[in-house]
């Protein structure tokens, strides 16, 4: 990133699509002066027409950052009980070194907090916000070292019984742990800033760990085979998991540090109590029912929800909330025919998520509504009031909203056919 985007090469941006010539961004004529002389507005013919801005990113890297390092240690034992039965029980322990962080040096800095003590980097009016930034540019990614020390852990206990007269099987679990200070996952600075984590306090905090977004507590892994007397191999294969760890995040930029989708909520004690969330249309007498129904069908959401009805009265935690538990079922035929000398075939379907082929309702994989990055929206902003000397934010429900969503790929059953010839 930083290669690309220095900051020196080209220019300012300039903006102009639109059809109409009276409009602000109606572009300028092209002609042989503007090849010579670019021009710096559009070439609308209203008041004030779209000038060029130094919007484009810049992306830097701190002078002092070292190279990311990982440590990993393991330890293992294994005990044969007899009868083709192996225990193991196994441990991995992973601490970074330098892992990466990133901030964006354009913001001046914290500019005070609002009414939840959410930390402020400009202001906000409407379903907008403005930053508060120097240097001319918004966008200023820098590439630095958090302090924090990621680390994650697993801990396995299985056991396994290898084939004897004609079955196979085995049975694990695994338990552990994952937390960061800013979760790597992309490949540009401007996505590993915005979508790293959802945050309400201080952007520039590189110590304080929270669940990493892949974090996985449990997890339950059987599998077993049988074969019979014809050449055919049956396998089920069971896979049972937590739910991935999430955020319930605004739409809109809520601290204005030009950042949309990662700022936290505040969780209302009481939904119906103006002093602690204004829905919108709040102060319109018509809008009196739509107000209520919002009210109505946020109380319900909330009550739904472990991890926010545990969290009422303040602005919820980093990644504090959980999918349902997932469960899968798949199952494998194959079928050998006769060999011929040295040539074999073999027969084999795979079926993925079996359950849901028994039954259309069975197998459905439950994930938050807009599972993703970096979080699940829950509010939008559509207005910005004062209450009690503090900026507040006006907002918009979806009384529609639900919890989990089953319409993904993963609900549906799969059947893969294969044909294998060795020679």
């Amino acid at each position: 990133n930083a290669y690309g985007n220095t900051g020196l090469l080209g220019k300012p941006g300039l903006t102009c699509n639109n059809a109409t010539v009276t409009n602000a961004f109606y572009p300028p004529a092209f002609s042989q002066s503007a090849l010579t002389t670019p021009p710096t507005r559009c070439g609308g013919t209203n008041a004030n027409p779209a000038s060029a801005a130094l919007s484009s990113t810049i992306n830097t890297i701190d002078p002092n950052m070292k190279f990311p390092q990982v440590y990993k240690y393991s330890l293992g034992f294994d005990h044969d009980f007899g009868r083709n039965i192996i225990g193991t029980v196994e441990g991995l322990y992973t601490k970074s070194k330098y892992a990466l962080f990133y901030s964006n040096l354009a913001l001046e800095g914290p500019q005070g907090t609002d009414a939840r003590g959410r930390t402020m980097y400009g202001t906000i009016t409407g379903s907008s916000s403005s930053p508060k930034t120097s240097g001319g540019r918004n966008q200023v990614y820098d590439a630095s070292n958090s302090t924090g020390g990621d680390y994650s852990y697993n801990l396995t206990a299985s056991l396994t019984k290898r084939f004897a007269d004609n079955w196979e099987g085995s049975l694990s679990y695994t338990f552990s742990e994952a937390r960061d200070v800013q979760s790597t996952l992309n490949s540009t600075a401007n996505s590993n800033f915005n979508q790293g984590r959802a945050i309400s306090g201080d952007l520039l905090d590189k110590t304080t760990l929270a669940p990493a977004k892949w974090d996985q507590p449990h997890k339950i892994a059987m599998a077993g085979t049988y074969s019979f007397p014809w050449r055919m191999d049956v396998s089920l294969i069971y896979t049972g998991t937590s739910g991935a760890a999430f955020d319930f995040t605004h739409s809109t930029d809520e601290n204005a540090d030009g950042s949309t989708a990662n700022d936290l909520v505040y969780v209302p004690k009481n939904t119906a109590d103006q002093n602690e969330i204004l829905f919108t249309g709040y102060n319109v007498p018509a809008s009196a029912a739509d107000v209520t129904a919002q009210q109505v069908a946020m109380e319900k959401f909330i009550n739904g929800s472990e991890c926010l009805k545990n969290q009422r009265g303040q602005i919820m935690k980093r990644m504090s909330c959980r999918a349902p538990w997932r469960e899968l079922y798949n199952v494998s035929l194959r079928q050998s025919l006769p060999a011929v000398r040295d040539h074999s075939v073999s027969l084999a379907v795979d079926i993925f998520n079996f359950a849901n082929l028994v039954n259309s309702r069975w197998g459905q994989q439950k994930v938050a509504v807009q599972q993703g990055l970096p979080g699940v929206f829950l509010l939008s902003r559509t207005a910005v009031t004062t209450q009690n000397g503090k900026s507040v934010g006006v907002y918009r429900f979806n009384t529609g909203q639900t919890l989990v969503d089953v319409r993904n790929v993963d609900s549906n059953y799969r059947i893969q056919l294969s044909l294998r010839y060795a020679f």
